[in-house]
């Protein structure tokens, strides 16, 4: 079982990337121009997409889809991305900065500049890279024997795997590593699990982060000591002496004590006067429209809202390469409208909702109900729904559906009208 929430991350965007890439390809058109179309060389093929094939010869930065596997059997030179819902293969050498995004596993077997890569599944590195690598696989990241790196790898996966040759350093979060090839610099992650092969596979400095108190019997260890009596690296504890471990550990907070509860109720207050503040200068109609707006498109409320939240990382990776091939003008203010709008939702999404909540509650059975009502009953509700994200465990999931109903009510309130009776 994964402990560490960067796991959940990468296997989050393991999973929207996947579902992205598929639908964009499946949604694009296979161009039969020898030409590149458009503002940016794309191609998309319904199938095996191999780049000795394409009929585009462009010098530009380029973007591949494809429902089937991308094979690289053509030296490549612009900076480009490539999306499979597939695997990707890359035989043949490639220089600038390579985003690969794959639905499986990634191989690299020819040289390569620098890369970007992306798998929902593994990422095998097999040649010789001369620049940083970063890597996310939701399985394992293995460097073959006769692989050099000749900088640095940052890496989040589930089992990392270094058979061959690193020059730099190797940083990021794993679940397990076993190190049986060089690291000329440092080592410095996050695992669970470490083994070495021999007390020559890290050159200078190794530093783990881990949950795993097994891996350190020295109960007073703080975060500079040394390490001791560590029963997976006990083999070699004698020769890295140059080892920092630092045992995270898990605090049972609770989460319903006074000063918490307090804070709780304080943000409610604020809501609640809030909720009469809109109520009133707009004579009792904003909230009502809202709710109309929700009652008759409440699959757009769940859809937009799902949508939106989904879209965060490929929007996001979109946005860097239309600034990168120099339309920054619009994407940087497009990427930032985005951002801020979900921040504030994010931090509006228990009045949004209890909002719209209470607002039904009223109309159907406190249709008399005065402005003390209003203000016990508002209360009450952001309250509740504060508590309810709180819960251990269920209390997240509850926060990601607040999130959910509260994006989509936003953005069904302005893009939807309403429907007259």
């Amino acid at each position: 079982m994964l402990k560490n929430k960067k796991y959940i991350f990468v296997f989050v965007c393991m999973f929207i990337l996947s579902v992205f890439a598929f639908n964009f390809v499946h949604a694009a058109k296979e161009t039969n121009s020898t030409e590149a179309e458009g503002i940016f060389d794309i191609e998309a093929t319904d199938g095996v997409y191999k780049f000795s094939e394409s009929k585009v010869d462009s010098y530009l930065p380029f973007m591949r889809f494809a429902t089937d596997r991308i094979i690289f059997d053509k030296e490549v030179n612009k900076i480009g991305a490539s999306f499979s819902t597939k695997s990707i293969e890359v035989n043949a050498p490639t220089k600038n900065i390579q985003v690969l995004f794959s639905a499986d596993s990634i191989r690299i077997n020819a040289p390569m500049e620098y890369g970007v890569l992306f798998a929902n599944g593994d990422i095998t590195i097999n040649s010789n890279i001369e620049k940083n690598l970063i890597l996310f696989a939701t399985g394992t990241i293995t460097v073959e024997e006769n692989a050099v790196i000749n900088e640095d790898i940052i890496c989040f996966t589930n089992n990392l795997d270094i058979k061959g040759t690193v020059n730099g350093s190797i940083l990021g979060a794993v679940e397990t590593a076993e190190i049986s090839g060089t690291i000329a610099n440092d080592l410095r992650i996050s695992a669970e699990n470490v083994k070495f092969s021999s007390e020559k596979n890290v050159g200078k400095n190794v530093y783990i982060e881990t949950y795993n108190e097994e891996l350190d019997d020295n109960e007073d260890l703080d975060d500079n000591e040394e390490l001791d009596d560590n029963e997976e690296l006990d083999d070699n504890k004698e020769e890295y002496t140059n080892t920092t471990i630092e045992i995270q550990e898990l605090k049972e907070e609770s989460a319903f004590d006074f000063g918490k509860v307090f804070s709780l109720l304080l943000t409610s207050v604020i809501f609640a006067v809030l909720y009469l503040i809109i109520n009133k200068v707009s004579k009792k109609q904003y909230f009502e429209n809202v709710l109309n707006k929700v009652k008759t498109n409440y699959i757009m409320v769940i859809v937009s809202g799902t949508v939106a939240l989904l879209a965060i990382i490929p929007a996001a990776f979109t946005l860097i390469i239309l600034s990168v091939l120099g339309l920054w003008v619009v994407a940087i203010p497009v990427m930032l409208v985005y951002a801020v709008a979900l921040i504030i939702i994010a931090m509006l999404q228990v009045f949004i909702t209890g909002s719209v909540l209470y607002t039904y509650i009223k109309g159907k059975y406190l249709k008399e109900a005065g402005t003390g009502t209003d203000i016990l009953g508002t209360i009450c509700m952001f309250l509740v729904l504060s508590l309810l994200t709180k819960i251990p465990f269920v209390g997240g999931y509850i926060s990601i559906i607040l999130y959910i109903l509260a994006i989509g009510i936003v953005f069904t309130y302005i893009f939807k009208k309403e429907k007259k009776a």
